[in-house]
């Protein structure tokens, strides 16, 4: 293998495209040409040091047409091309493009020896294409002629029954059209394409079974791609045969690569194809290894891939994968999917799309049927949202199922658990055990549709607990569902997403609640009204009640919490908010009815704003006593902040009730006269004077206190600073009573 530009190769080759080769096709797509131009110019614009930037465009392999014979006087030989045809014929169309453009046509002349009997370059096998060109090298003179080729004297008309020639025109007024638009970002020149213009070239008479391929690509020296190291061996193993239309291998990698480039992402360089390349042999290995690969070893890896095997695979990518799985085809080829997606760097979606539809490339007997592959792309996509597959045992899974002849449902509740292990946790094999017991296509689309949803994230057990749930005794004792089963699913499903709509989960817990719509506010009161105590830990004792993809925590936890929201909600008439205020209002009176011990709960319930958030962001619930909601000395943290803010709840829910807040600094309830009203552990409320008070001053603020409140408080302290205590009977509404003290204390003196 060796690095070179268009000089070194043609000083010392003659290279010939063989009639086995596939037609010249760049120039049937703009959008090919355009690319290769961009990336070309950019690189041709001055490195940031001064120096010139070089391009590399792949990789050139050919082989001796007689090996050992010389083809022309001057003792060079004829190679004909296997794989690089399109880019070694575009990049010389462009040099001479260039060369005319800029008057230095006889550069061309000279380096392509177009005058003598044997060009460095030609299509000499195909008579008509090789006429063209000739035609074009001698006769082309001025710039503008390239755009009107056709018009020429010396045009025949037979050359439009030839699709190359068609091709060759079509990418000369493409690179007329580039140059013209760019104008003064125009910085390709002739010396820079035969100069600074790169090619891996490997002759491939000089590979041997078992050799393994290296170059130095840079100073630092790397190792070259996977699928260049393993190409030229997977040529000698297929040798003598061809591919399933009766074309070349060479062509059909040609066919492959070009498929990859016209996929590639808009913003994409042309190296993504030769990543690309390297993905595709790389996933067909560890499918038939059964072993992860991150890296391949060439020599060792051959033995489990070959070209008929990477045949199917890309027809699968091609014909089922890029028009039906379009996500996964966009990852495949490397784009930027976003946060949204699942993350699947392993590509396991895909390798059970290529093992569904090749059906292990071919080792099964019988076909696996589209609708089979479909419910394995789902499963994966529900186990990779799960956090529960891992790719080793996922490899084995599908062999294993690839080589039965058993349908997909009736494999897997046969399988050992040991083949399971690793791959479908308890709730994909419940689903499984569902959808074979049924037998219903419509409940499987609806299930797929759910467990896409980005909160459920997988696993949809709260959406209905008592048949979804695999720990849940009553859904695994009845597995078979009806039609009117899955109505009511659709039904508790559709009323899940009118609740947890993104644009309201994702409103800000700094914001106010809304008085008209579903809100994360209202969400979570519900959830306590009608379920009881939830919520994510998020380290410490710290929790968080529902906020964007802490849904998700919340239902993986909690999937009883949701199941109950939506089982107090079926079969409502009213409006969905209407419905969810009034189940607070039942949770309240419950409380106020004795039927439940009053703790902070209930405030969180009774208050809109119980749980806004103090600065910009969403809160956390801090809790400074294991005793949890026994336990009033509860804050809400800020966690968007650098730095957490704190401010105990109930404190902070007195404020913002306050209808006048004249005397009142912040939102601690401190007040002017020194005074600050505070809630600790018990139901009700802490007084301390100004820090540093002495202790008559102590006393007549007991006194005056005494008088303003009308009872006899309890003077205590917290082991730094003494305070007065006053009780809240557990009947009385914290908040309220916090309000009354500060509006008779606020005004005192002494």
């Amino acid at each position: 293998m060796e690095r070179k530009n268009i000089k070194d190769l043609l000083r010392e080759t003659h290279f010939a495209v063989p009639e086995i080769q596939r037609e010249y096709v760049w120039g049937n797509k703009e959008t090919i040409v355009r690319q290769f131009l961009e990336d070309l110019n950019r690189n041709a614009s001055p490195a940031t040091d001064g120096g010139v930037r070089e391009s590399n465009v792949g990789f050139l392999y050919s082989y001796e047409r007689f090996p050992g014979k010389t083809a022309a006087a001057d003792g060079t030989q004829e190679f004909y091309l296997i794989d690089g045809q399109q880019r070694l014929t575009t990049l010389l169309l462009l040099a001479f493009c260039l060369a005319v453009r800029a008057g230095e046509k006889e550069k061309f002349t000279e380096l392509l020896k177009t005058d003598a009997m044997l060009p460095r370059f030609s299509y000499r096998v195909r008579s008509l294409t090789d006429r063209f060109l000739l035609a074009l090298w001698q006769h082309i003179t001025k710039w503008s002629e390239l755009a009107d080729v056709r018009n020429q004297t010396w045009y025949v008309s037979a050359y439009e029954n030839d699709p190359t020639v068609k091709a060759m025109i079509a990418t000369l007024g493409f690179i007329h059209k580039f140059v013209e638009e760019k104008k003064a970002d125009f910085r390709l020149t002739f010396d820079y394409c035969v100069e600074q213009v790169y090619f891996w070239y490997f002759n491939v008479a000089h590979t041997s079974q078992g050799e393994e391929l290296y170059i130095s690509m840079n100073s630092r020296g790397e190792q070259l791609t996977d699928a260049e190291q393993i190409k030229p061996l997977l040529f000698q193993k297929a040798r003598g045969t061809a591919a399933s239309d009766g074309t070349s291998w060479g062509k059909a990698w040609d066919n492959w690569e070009e498929f990859f480039f016209t996929g590639k992402a808009a913003d994409a360089n042309i190296e993504v194809v030769a990543e690309t390349m390297d993905r595709f042999v790389r996933i067909v290995v560890e499918l038939n290894s059964l072993g992860q690969h991150d890296n391949l070893v060439s020599a060792k890896d051959i033995d489990h891939v070959s070209l008929p095997d990477l045949e199917r695979a890309f027809e699968v990518l091609k014909l089922q994968v890029a028009p039906a799985f379009p996500e996964e085809f966009r990852r495949f080829m490397g784009y930027n999917l976003g946060d949204e997606v699942i993350s699947d760097g392993r590509f396991l979606q895909l390798k059970a799309l290529i093992a569904g539809f090749t059906g292990g490339f071919g080792r099964r007997k019988t076909p696996i049927s589209e609708r089979d592959t479909k419910r394995l792309y789902h499963l994966v996509r529900s186990a990779l949202r799960c956090d529960v597959i891992d790719h080793v045992p996922f490899l084995k899974f599908l062999n294993a199922f690839t080589a039965s002849d058993l349908p997909l449902y009736e494999f897997i509740i046969a399988a050992d658990d040991s083949l399971l292990e690793d791959v479908f946790d308890a709730y994909a094999r419940h689903m499984v055990r569902i959808f074979h017991d049924t037998n219903d296509t419509a409940l499987e689309d609806l299930v797929w549709e759910a467990e896409d949803d980005s909160y459920l994230q997988g696993d949809i057990s709260g959406l209905w607990v008592e048949r979804l749930d695999p720990d849940n005794e009553t859904a695994t004792a009845n597995t078979h569902w009806t039609e009117a089963d899955r109505e009511r699913l659709n039904k508790r499903f559709e009323t899940y997403k009118k609740i947890f709509d993104r644009k309201q989960t994702e409103r800000l817990l700094s914001k106010a609640p809304s008085e008209t719509e579903i809100d994360n506010h209202l969400i979570a009161r519900t959830i306590f009204a009608c379920y009881g105590p939830y919520g994510v830990g998020v380290g410490g004792r710290n929790v968080c009640y529902g906020y964007s993809d802490y849904w998700t925590d919340i239902f993986t936890d909690y999937p009883k919490a949701l199941s109950t929201l939506l089982d107090r909600l079926e079969n409502t008439e009213e409006n969905l908010r209407e419905a969810m205020e009034r189940l607070i209002d039942e949770g309240i009176a419950e409380y106020d009815r004795g039927e439940k011990p009053k703790n902070g709960q209930y405030y969180i319930i009774k208050y809109p704003d119980s749980l806004q958030a103090v600065n910009v962001g969403y809160n956390i619930l801090n809790f400074d006593s294991k005793n949890w909601w026994n336990n009033y000395d509860i804050n809400i943290l800020n966690k968007m902040r650098a730095s957490s803010y704190n401010i105990n709840l109930f404190v902070y829910l007195v404020y913002k009730h306050l209808t006048d807040r004249a005397h009142i600094e912040n939102e601690w309830l401190e007040m002017d006269n020194g005074l600050q009203l505070w809630c600790g552990k018990e139901h009700g409320w802490q007084i301390y004077c100004k820090q540093g008070a002495s202790q008559k001053q102590i006393q007549a603020w007991e006194a005056k206190l005494s008088e303003a409140l009308h009872c006899k408080l309890e003077n205590r302290s917290d082991g730094e600073e003494p305070y007065f205590f006053l009780p809240v009977p557990e009947q009385d509404d914290l908040i309220q009573s916090g309000i009354e003290i500060v509006e008779r204390i606020r005004d005192l003196a002494i």
